[in-house]
């Protein structure tokens, strides 16, 4: 955890801000690519909210979190 704590809080990338300064295919790409990187993390992160509603035994909480997995 230590050495995470060392790395600095970045609140937008280079990928994230291109679509914001750009037009054409550099715009359409950026963008393309944030829109998944995006998507997998708000996945895994949902992942993790459902893993600690579970460990405070707030399981139907964690069921809105990850519908349809089994996440005992």
């Amino acid at each position: 955890m230590n050495a995470l704590n060392q790395i600095p809080k970045f609140y937008s990338t280079k990928l994230s801000e291109l679509p914001l300064v750009t037009s054409g295919s550099v715009e359409y790409e950026a963008a393309e690519k944030q829109k998944w990187i995006s998507f997998e993390i708000l996945l895994q992160m949902m992942w993790k909210l459902a893993e600690c509603y579970i460990a405070d035994d707030k399981t139907p909480r964690a069921a809105l979190m990850a519908p349809g997995c089994d996440l005992r």
